[in-house]
């Protein structure tokens, strides 16, 4: 099935702006964000939201790597919210990175509709 993209409304450009303001707000935050718990290279996959892909996610893998975690991306491309597709993949994602992590416990953290 062939999509059919259209320009976003004026009203969707102004709250797209908005997210020029969020960084400051998260740099606000960092004091609290800096005393998270600290991972010990425990697995973590991020899933992203409907229609996007892992560059998405880039700052929230790079904030988890500093506490320690070791994160990866889900590596399927865009997500395109076909579930039924999308749910085997990802499965065998997780128990890759399971067996390459002496089978510990993989985190799952979802953006949007990708949690």
């Amino acid at each position: 099935m062939d999509e059919i993209f259209q320009a976003p409304t004026p009203s969707c450009l102004i709250r797209e702006a908005r997210g020029l303001i969020e960084l400051p707000r998260l740099l606000l935050r960092f004091p609290g964000l800096a005393r998270q718990p600290r991972g010990n290279r425990d697995p973590v996959i991020i899933l992203p939201g409907y229609g996007a892909g892992d560059g998405s996610t880039i700052i929230l893998k790079i904030y988890l790597q500093l506490l320690g975690y070791r994160v990866r991306g889900w590596g399927l491309g865009r997500n395109v919210g076909v579930v039924a597709d999308l749910l085997p993949r990802i499965l065998k994602r997780l128990a890759s990175l399971s067996r390459r992590s002496d089978h510990q416990t993989v985190t799952i953290i979802g953006w949007s509709l990708g949690g």
